[in-house]
């Protein structure tokens, strides 16, 4: 827009000095026909105007100064720019510095806070491995304990049933010497139940001292502590079982040995019915 006007400005110029160029020579011609006192202006009126009119050399001048002071303008504006761009551009860099920085304390501190929540989060896993253990070991326990105390009733209810069976047995032992029949044999048989129901016994005590040593010291058991209290109380139990089957075959060759000598006095006595029968009839003829 300055441009604009400067260029107007001294196209204007051009024109009023071509305008001054060309009025001299008409007024020339006009004082020749016109009288110096006449009504028309007066020469030194025209001398005054041609002294006072710019030169072309003034007019370039005016025009180098103005083109100057646009092109000092211009660099002025543009060297402003320049340092107003220059200020903003490291006001940005602040800015994304600060940026940075305050992403840097953000990401540091998010991931002490993850490290924080991961480490609580281990712990709380640790925490609760350990107590699902430590139930998982009391459950095991437990049931260990329980498991050995079954066998104990059950064998100790075989034993009881088996000394029952000795009871009648000898009962009837006792009725069968009072009627004469040799029940010695028998009486060994019953004899060796009692000892295998004896060392059955013994065995259910010593697996009880196993139960109470192990599950009842109320210390904590390890795997291999609860793998060794298994191991003898599986021996001890085994013992036991095998002397109640030796009592019990024992028992069933008392029955046996008692149940041939009855019927072998049953048939003594028919055979002696039968000869005294052939006496009396011999005795009557």
């Amino acid at each position: 827009m300055t441009l604009q006007i400067v260029a107007k400005q001294t196209l204007f110029g051009f024109v009023i000095l071509g305008l001054l160029l060309v009025a001299p020579s008409g007024f020339a011609h006009a004082d020749d026909d016109v009288d110096t006192d006449s009504r028309g202006p007066h020469p030194e009126l025209f001398g005054e105007v041609k002294k006072d009119r710019p030169t072309p050399t003034l007019i370039r001048e005016r025009i180098k100064e103005r083109k100057e002071s646009l092109k000092e303008k211009r660099v002025d504006v543009k060297t402003r720019t320049l340092q107003k761009r220059e200020e903003v551009r490291s006001e940005v860099r602040d800015a994304q510095g600060r940026t940075e920085e305050h992403r840097s304390e953000v990401r540091e501190r998010s991931e002490s806070s993850h490290s924080d929540v991961r480490q609580r989060i281990r712990d709380e896993s640790h925490d609760r491995r350990d107590r699902r253990d430590q139930a998982l070991g009391d459950r095991v326990v437990d049931r260990a304990e329980a498991h050995l105390n079954r066998f104990i009733r059950l064998l100790d209810a075989s034993i009881e049933r088996i000394e029952g069976f000795i009871a009648r047995i000898e009962t009837h032992t006792d009725n069968l010497d009072a009627r004469g029949i040799d029940t010695t044999g028998a009486r060994l048989h019953l004899d060796e139940a009692l000892f295998e129901l004896s060392s059955a016994e013994a065995n259910l005590i010593e697996l009880d001292g196993i139960i109470s040593s192990v599950f009842g010291s109320g210390e904590d058991l390890t795997r291999e502590d609860l793998r060794e209290a298994l191991k003898d109380a599986k021996e001890v139990i085994k013992d036991a079982r095998d002397n109640i089957k030796d009592a019990h075959k024992s028992v069933r060759e008392a029955v046996r040995i008692l149940t041939d000598s009855r019927d072998e006095d049953r048939d003594e006595d028919n055979n002696d019915d039968d000869d005294h029968d052939e006496d009396s009839e011999t005795d009557s003829n």
